[in-house]
């Protein structure tokens, strides 16, 4: 894929069984270079984005505060700026876990 020469800027990205999850704020100009590099997008997934502090347990505290609400986690992956990046099945709910 070609995302320097379509002007935008993939913020992360991760492969999954299969599938590739891009994390990127243009989402058309990334629907379309993707489509244009041969890739078939089946979807898009709203996230969370969350910056652990740089510490041990930091991010073991996000995944307790998520899973003591017993929101289930559908993926999660690193990005840019040591950020990690949340899919879950209950957006809302896992917006209200980690708004305190």
């Amino acid at each position: 894929m070609r995302s320097a020469v379509a002007g935008i800027n993939l913020e992360g990205h991760a492969e999954m069984s299969g599938v590739v999850h891009v994390l990127t704020k243009d989402l058309e100009a990334s629907r379309r270079a993707l489509e244009a590099a041969g890739f078939t997008v089946v979807g898009e997934q709203p996230v969370v984005l969350v910056t652990p502090d740089d510490r041990p347990g930091s991010a073991a505290g996000i995944y307790r505060r998520i899973a003591d609400a017993k929101i289930n986690i559908r993926f999660c992956y690193l990005a840019t700026r040591d950020r990690l990046v949340i899919g879950a099945d209950d957006m809302e709910a896992l917006r209200a876990a980690l708004s305190d």
